[in-house]
């Protein structure tokens, strides 16, 4: 007699693909801002993506088969992907080795039981894409509520320990003003998850870190909405996001 694949206790999705730790943790999820997220063209996300994709040294496997592995556990525990397909078959991970697969498996594993299970409350979005101009496209590992806050989250591994904290500060920070032009609700937290040799750490920018130059991207977004006449919707939203976050900050 063929067994019942394992599920959660609301039935919504099997389970048994995951370590047990993870089988009762649900996430809700903001559907709210995917369409926008969205606005970069498909075309220009698969470039992103293959651009990082051309790397193929061992530890360049291990991060990569890591974020697919990260996205995959997010969006099936907040009840994105109700397939039952197990979450380890996105087209990176399978093609990459064995060794590589479980040692981003474990890494992730670190990084959801330490930084994510009990701690992140809402998901907005996972692998975001951003767009501000040509020069300025971004994706996102993680948006989400995490203790209370609207939250960057950007997921590191190392294979030794890992030294480029101003670096993924910058970047993070770079995220959280992109991510602003696309939400009424202004970034109060980044944090960068890190899984090297020595196991996790975090490093956190906190909301007093977190200023930004309205004039200059307003100009630029006032130009922007002149010179694409059929992005002028999505552009004017972002002005009314930033002139928003504009007012707030002068208070």
């Amino acid at each position: 007699m063929k067994q019942s694949p394992l599920r959660s206790k609301d039935r919504e999705i099997t389970v048994g693909m995951l370590p047990k730790f993870l089988h009762e943790v649900k996430f809700k999820r903001n559907r709210f801002l995917e369409k926008h997220y969205g606005w970069i063209s498909r075309n220009d996300l698969t470039e992103m993506l293959e651009h990082e994709n051309k790397e193929t040294e061992y530890y360049f496997q291990v991060g990569k088969a890591m974020h697919e592995y990260l996205k995959n556990v997010i969006d099936k525990l907040s009840r994105r992907r109700l397939e039952n397909h197990p979450v380890d078959m996105g087209s990176y991970f399978k093609e990459t080795s064995p060794e590589a697969r479980e040692e981003a498996k474990d890494k992730a594993h670190q990084i959801l039981s330490h930084g994510i299970v009990g701690q992140l409350e809402e998901v907005w979005g996972t692998e975001c894409p951003l767009y501000f101009d040509k020069n300025e496209r971004r994706v996102i590992d993680l948006v989400g509520i995490h203790k209370n806050k609207l939250t960057i989250i950007d997921f590191k591994s190392s294979q030794h320990i890992f030294v480029e904290r101003d670096k993924s500060k910058e970047q993070v920070i770079n995220y959280a003003w992109l991510h602003n032009l696309y939400s009424e609700r202004k970034i109060e937290k980044c944090i960068v998850m890190i899984c090297d040799k020595d196991g996790y750490r975090e490093i956190i920018v906190k909301e007093e870190e977190l200023n930004f130059d309205y004039e200059n991207v307003l100009k630029s977004l006032f130009h922007q909405k002149e010179d694409l006449k059929k992005a002028y919707d999505t552009t004017q939203y972002k002005i009314s996001n930033l002139l928003e976050h504009k007012r707030n900050s002068t208070r």
